[in-house]
């Protein structure tokens, strides 16, 4: 009883106590943080791609608010230089390209839209003394939730696009969400004559085939059928992420082609239900350099190997069972949105 008494106790003290002591330790680490900020010479910060150094002289900020106003102010400065030289690349970059641009005031360009959040960790005891002495530079401009955010900052882009860098942005490549193109779209930016394109990128595309596999298992599952397992020939995760990758390379192989894309996505799927009494190859392109092994052997005049010997091997009912969700993702609605075979990770 004494042992598990002693284990299980409430700690030592008054709770008032405990919170008063808790506080002052928090006030005292960043009390010694500030002090090594200030006795730091040069300061490095780096704002996106924008390197400012702050001096700190005798005459110069005294605290860390000062220090961070003054950073602001040539950060501005720099973001602007920064954002006027981007645009000029950006337009010249476009009329190297195509020549016939060079005398047009206004030309019609395609952007790659997308806005990441972090973790502030408003929780910290830190973040609450900080908040307090930032609150007079604070330069927050928006009151909101983070999706608001993200299609106020487009609102923001495509309304200066004109007067700001002579450009208009046509196309839009996001990821699945389409608020912020919907509420662009309303806004009729360029008036009513001029549509704003959507176009889909590749990589979330293909996440979006893994999701509705992985909810076809789930949704199968509940109804006593078992898609997934361990078993040979189901739809197991790793089956899922090779299936995303054949859907995402017949795209790329054959953009800007919908119906070759479309045939080969259809290809990739039947050809991994095959088997040697039923092969299912007739999607699968022809020729000595087919992908397809089975065509292949054909083309050089040889016997095919045995089906068993393949790596993705899906069995009739898994295919059955989910060629709705191929359908959806192979219709010529979604295609025509992926002929420019974009993604928003820049290699």
């Amino acid at each position: 009883m004494d042992l598990i008494s002693s284990r299980y106790r409430k700690p030592k003290g008054h709770p008032s106590k405990r919170r008063k002591m808790l506080a002052e330790n928090s006030k005292k680490r960043w009390q010694k943080s500030s002090k090594t900020v200030e006795k730091t010479v040069i300061r490095a910060c780096c704002f996106g791609n924008v390197f400012i150094c702050a001096q700190h002289a005798n005459n110069g900020p005294k605290n860390i608010c000062q220090m961070h106003a003054q950073l602001i102010r040539k950060k501005q400065r720099g973001e602007e230089k920064m954002l006027e030289m981007s645009r000029q690349a950006a337009r010249e970059t476009h009329v190297k390209v195509d020549a016939s641009l060079k005398n047009q005031e206004i030309i019609d360009v395609s952007v790659s839209y997308d806005v990441a959040g972090r973790d502030m960790g408003v929780d910290w005891a830190e973040f609450h003394i900080w908040k307090k002495g930032h609150a007079d530079e604070c330069d927050k401009n928006f009151d909101g939730t983070s999706g608001a955010m993200e299609m106020h900052a487009a609102l923001i882009m495509w309304r200066r696009s004109i007067s700001d860098c002579q450009m208009r942005f046509v196309s839009m490549l996001n990821d699945g969400d389409s608020k912020t193109f919907q509420f662009l779209s309303d806004n009729k930016i360029y008036g009513s004559d001029i549509k704003i394109e959507k176009e889909e990128c590749l990589n979330h595309i293909a996440k979006r085939l893994g999701t509705s596999l992985r909810n076809k298992v789930k949704e199968w599952k509940v109804k006593k059928v078992t898609l997934g397992g361990r078993k040979q020939r189901s739809l197991t995760d790793k089956n899922i992420t090779k299936l995303q990758n054949y859907y995402i390379k017949a795209i790329k192989d054959n953009v800007p082609d919908t119906d070759k894309m479309k045939t080969a996505i259809y290809a990739s799927l039947m050809h991994c239900s095959s088997t040697d009494k039923k092969p299912m190859h007739g999607k699968c392109p022809e020729g000595e350099s087919s992908w397809c092994f089975y065509k292949r052997a054909i083309a050089k005049g040889e016997t095919p190997e045995s089906h068993s010997s393949m790596r993705t091997y899906l069995s009739p009912q898994v295919v059955q069972k989910v060629m709705p969700v191929y359908q959806r993702l192979a219709s010529d609605t979604i295609l025509e949105r992926c002929v420019a075979g974009k993604t928003q990770k820049f290699e």
